[in-house]
């Protein structure tokens, strides 16, 4: 390892680590899934309510299994194999199994046992009690500060600086000045683009970096279809996107897409935001103007159906109320600030929400239609308008089917007047009937033990043959041809296939002395004929021999072998006399073979009209108020509460009819402007992204559990800009980037004033940010010059059926790269991305050495530091110094020091020479940028 790699990269490890522990991801996994089933299935005999202690163990508080039994020790944090719960849990000891009366559904085993795997959060301070609701008070509580209506008078105070300079003038503690130019720019492009600066955007900004020219910069980049992109992937953050479902089976979401493509173009389009709401609670409901703005709004109802439900549950009531639990804990997060599912079991601990409030939501919610049960139940599919495109290659399939189907039925007809029925036809197809050279297994050489069957499928000739799926690597079947006529020939392999099969079989071709070696996979239905799978084309002379072989070499399951089939390009070469005269009864039966294969395969690629995933209300009896259920479990029913909102949080009485779910209602509640909520979330939250850190630390949480705001009256400021504007998102975002507050430097010799704020919570300087993983990986890509700029459209194949294995393969932005529940990008899970099975607002920082190791060793950062140090090759500069000069500024969007200079180019080492190997040093230094600090962090 050369010096300036060691020098540039290693120094990111000496960092101290900025890991902190997320509690709130623990305390909702508590919540929505520990706690009811411990009220179901344990508190029967585990709790001082039943009046029953059994092995000497509570379950109803923390302090009682961290306490343990007469056993021991209940469980212990992050073991999951070495803890007592998940042993009984289980049923591993017979002589200790729990619940006795049966064991738990296998989805709340694993939930235990994640439960175990992240340290066993358990926000219980006190046994848990039945709760009435009588002991909180709505008025007093609507004197903590997120809940009071939004101040509007700020005296002198008119912008944001005015706010900021305002504390620190208090405090005695003086800002610093502007960042250095390229560091404002590089700030500025990623925060709006997720990209750095070009070279030309630097040259640009370093010879005028003044006002004019940074609004320029701002204004062109809020425009661009980067910045919807990026500023939609945040919001996909708290909205929990995934193209999965998570849960047990992880089911794909095929339409996921759908949403994720509206997301991003309604912050393009800076779609008020109070709309997108709307739109994500309601918009099945809402007014429309045209067939796309109804699919729009449909599409972006999958915002309550795109959570990590386990539809395995056989329990479809049960189902149903987790499904809304999630729902209404992800809404109060993303949009209030607040922690509703706390409410499901009892009264909030902390906040004032009753039960009842989280009921009356409930029952807006079990008045939807989310769900479409069966064995393993399915979220609600809506068929959306499809565009005048759609309705285009729908007809032209149609048209495709009809004329297949045509041709099918006269081959068939003129079979019958030859005497011949379809239903006569033979599994078997004699070589002579097929056009080009096809030599069949009995002509070929045998190498080992094969089985001759006629068990499934076609075959040519008498059958075909098996390798018994044994003594892999020790059986072949070698097939040999001489051209007579020269030509391109396409290799054709007949084969039989099934589930059985290996899925990767090897066969070597031969042609005039080159070989090549491909690869075959017999569980899929040969696409000729259901007999022939296309290997490739072949250029031939006359007399050259073609010999291929088929082997059962590393192979994972049987192989089977029937015939090979050199199909010239122009028919007439290499065909012998009887096959230029064989019957037309023959040609016929051929003839239907591929007339019923072009039917199947037709009615099998059937394009469907666009759905969506979406939900609607539910209509006649199943719309209404729905009953507390005690305890949090759903069978437990109490006293049926109206249909409404939070009491603390409402300023009028709520109208909902007998006939509407009230979903409509509610998301009106939610973007009305005497909310006092709603403004100020979305505001807190673009500061963050913008600033680094929250005016409230705790984007998720507006309770008193969470952090109290530090400039109260800016953020209040903040959120009447965001209503004042239209819930313009563009609007707010621009007036922060203009304020000094947003330009300030990270870091100066100030230590004083360190030491009085140390965490700079007053703003008196810029917050030193961590570049997120989307951000690498798209900058990699685009330095490398092999970033797929194509935008929008499907994340998983068509046949797509499970995440697991999954190929990571796209080098389409990472916006675009597929998101799973059970499995995750590498570069995503080692660099914090969001965990989708939650609403993340922040999300966590750490540098651990897990990081650098991914740096130095991942196959993805080697391939994309070769590809950009060639690209930075052929760039026209006069000698390494400007080229290292180059790689600095289009890595780090800063220049070289004097130093590192010369340590780059005594790494380089001209002397060495050129070519390849010269290649290979310039993409090590390339690589060395990559890993430093400089790249990582947002000065």
């Amino acid at each position: 390892m050369r010096k300036v790699f060691v020098a540039l990269f290693l120094i990111s490890i000496a960092l101290p680590s900025t890991a902190t522990v997320n509690g709130e991801e623990g305390v909702h996994f508590f919540e929505s899934k520990i706690r009811p089933a411990l009220i179901k299935h344990c508190y029967e005999c585990h709790s001082e309510e039943a009046g029953k202690r059994k092995g000497g163990l509570w379950l109803d508080r923390k302090e009682g299994w961290e306490a343990g039994g007469d056993s021991g020790a209940f469980a212990i944090p992050g073991d999951v194999d070495g803890s007592l719960l998940i042993k009984t849990i289980r049923y591993e000891d017979p002589d200790l199994e729990m619940p006795p009366d049966g064991k738990l559904p296998a989805s709340v085993v694993e939930d235990f046992e994640k439960w175990v795997a992240i340290g066993l959060p358990d926000p219980r301070l006190e046994r848990d009690e039945e709760a009435d609701g009588e002991g909180i008070d709505i008025e007093a509580g609507r004197e903590f500060w997120s809940f009071r209506p939004r101040t509007t008078d700020f005296g002198e105070r008119k912008t944001i600086d005015d706010f900021i300079d305002s504390k620190l003038d208090k405090k005695g503690l003086k800002p610093l000045g502007n960042a250095l130019p390229n560091q404002r720019l590089r700030r500025a492009r990623v925060d709006l683009t997720g990209l750095v600066p070009t070279l030309e955007e630097q040259d640009l900004f370093e010879a005028d970096s003044n006002q004019k020219q940074w609004e320029a910069f701002i204004d062109g980049w809020l425009q661009s279809e980067a910045f919807g992109e990026r500023w939609g992937r945040h919001w996909m953050d708290i909205v929990r996107y995934s193209d999965s479902s998570g849960g047990g089976r992880a089911l794909p979401f095929p339409n996921a897409w759908r949403f994720r493509d509206y997301v991003i173009e309604a912050f393009r389009q800076d779609k008020p935001i109070n709309q997108l709401i709307e739109a994500h609670i309601a918009g099945d409901l809402l007014p429309y103007r045209s067939q796309k703005e109804r699919s729009e709004n449909l599409i972006a109802t999958g915002f309550l159906v795109m959570g990590p439900n386990n539809y395995e549950n056989q329990n479809k009531a049960e189902l149903d109320f987790e499904i809304i639990d999630e729902q209404l804990d992800t809404m109060g997060r993303a949009f209030l600030g607040q922690t509703l599912g706390c409410a499901r079991c009892h009264d909030h601990k902390f906040d004032p929400i009753p039960t009842r409030d989280y009921y009356a939501l409930a029952g807006i919610f079990l008045s939807t239609n989310f769900v479409t049960h069966s064995n393993v139940s399915s979220w609600h599919k809506e068929p959306i308008p499809p565009t005048k495109e759609a309705h285009l290659v729908v007809a032209k399939h149609k048209t495709l089917l009809a004329d297949a189907e045509k041709e099918l039925k006269q081959i068939k007809a003129k079979l019958a007047a030859a005497g011949r029925g379809a239903s006569g036809m033979s599994r078997s197809v004699v070589a002579d009937t097929l056009p080009g050279v096809v030599i069949d297994d009995l002509d070929a050489i045998k190498i080992g033990e094969w089985m001759d069957s006629t068990h499934t499928g076609r075959w040519i000739g008498v059958g075909y043959i098996h390798d018994r799926n044994e003594l892999r690597g020790e059986k072949a079947v070698r097939f040999e041809t001489e051209f007579a006529a020269p030509g391109k020939y396409e290799l054709r392999v007949s084969y039989s296939p099934g589930p059985s099969r290996s899925p990767s079989v090897q066969v070597k071709v031969n042609v005039g002395g080159d070989e090549t070696v491909l690869k075959l996979n017999q569980r899929l239905e040969p696409e000729y004929d259901a007999l022939f799978q296309g290997l490739g084309d072949f250029e031939v002379n006359a007399g050259e021999r073609g010999i291929v072989e088929i082997s059962n070499l590393g192979t994972n399951g049987h192989v089977t072998v029937d015939a090979v089939q050199w199909l010239p390009q122009n028919l007439d070469q290499g065909l012998t006399k009887a096959e230029l005269l064989k019957s037309d009864v023959k040609s016929m039966e051929s003839q239907l073979v591929l007339a019923e294969s072009e039917v199947k395969r037709l009615k099998k690629s059937a394009p469907s009209l666009p759905q969506a995933m979406s939900v609607v209300d539910h209509k006649g009896g199943q719309v209404g108020d729905t009953e507390v259920r005690i305890r949090g479990v759903e069978s437990n029913l109490g006293e049926q509460v109206p249909r409404g909102f939070l009491e603390v949080a409402s300023w009028a009485p709520v109208e909902i009819s007998e006939r509407e779910s009230g979903r409509l209602q509610l998301a009106h509640w939610l973007t009305h402007s005497d909310h006092p909520l709603t403004a100020r979330v979305i505001a807190n939250r673009i500061w963050l992204h913008l600033m680094g850190e929250g005016l409230v630390s705790t984007p998720d949480n507006f309770g008193k559990t969470g952090a109290a705001p530090t400039h109260p009256d800016l953020l209040d400021y903040l959120a009447g800009r965001l209503i004042d504007s239209g819930w313009s998102t563009k609007s707010l975002i621009r007036e922060i980037m203009m304020s000094r507050a947003y330009s300030r430097a990270t870091s100066s010799g100030r230590e004083l004033q360190r030491e009085q704020d140390p965490e700079n919570q007053l703003y008196w300087r810029g917050h030193l940010r961590v570049l997120d993983a989307e951000t690498m990986r798209d900058v990699m890509l685009t330095l490398a010059g092999t970033l797929d700029s194509n935008a929008g459209g499907p994340s998983l194949p068509a046949e797509f059926k499970s995440e697991f294995g999954h190929q990571f393969t796209t080098m389409r932005r990472s916006v675009y790269v597929p998101i799973f529940r059970n499995t995750g990008y590498e570069m995503f899970s080692v660099f914090n991305s969001a965990n989708p099975n939650f609403t993340v607002g922040k999300r966590p920082l750490s540098t651990m050495p897990t990081q650098m190791l991914f740096m130095s060793n991942s196959d993805f950062v080697h391939a994309r530091s070769a590809e950009a140090a060639s690209e930075l090759l052929q760039l026209k500069l006069k000698d390494d110094e400007a080229r290292v000069e180059a790689a600095f500024r289009r890595t780090l969007s800063r220049g070289v020091s004097e130093e590192e200079m010369l340590i780059a180019l005594k790494y380089l080492n001209p002397g060495n020479g050129a070519g390849e190997a010269q290649a290979d040093v310039w993409a090590g230094l390339q690589r060395a940028l990559f890993g430093s600090i400089d790249f990582r962090f947002l000065r």
